[in-house]
């Protein structure tokens, strides 16, 4: 009984971890997500925008965006950072979301 006890432990366990992204993908992804009509690639454009705006959503963000930004343009301003900082693509991918609405909306606090 013990022994299926620690295997259900260490499959809830393997189950409850974080996919986590770097920037490479997420460019790959965005960059056909905004190429391609959203019926043609309807996987990664929900995939981008959906990470993008769960980025935003996920807490405390030091961005202030204006009133009436739509979700293409918010994905097009992370896209648009990303293509001009190739070099930092290794790191997270919600790192370089914060960075690039960070320089586009910054907070007058």
């Amino acid at each position: 009984m013990q022994k299926y006890s620690w295997t259900f432990l260490c499959l809830i366990c393997l189950s409850s971890v974080c996919y986590a992204i770097d920037g490479n993908e997420l460019y790959d992804i965005c960059g056909v997500a905004l190429e391609s009509p959203d019926y043609e690639n309807a996987y990664g454009t929900g995939y981008c925008y959906g990470y993008i705006i769960g980025v935003i959503n996920q807490g405390d963000r030091q961005i202030c965006p204006p009133e009436k930004i739509t979700n293409k343009q918010t994905v097009q301003i992370v896209y648009a950072y990303l293509k001009s900082h190739l070099e930092q693509l290794d790191q997270p991918a919600n790192v370089l979301v914060d960075q690039a609405l960070g320089n586009a909306w910054p907070c007058n606090r």
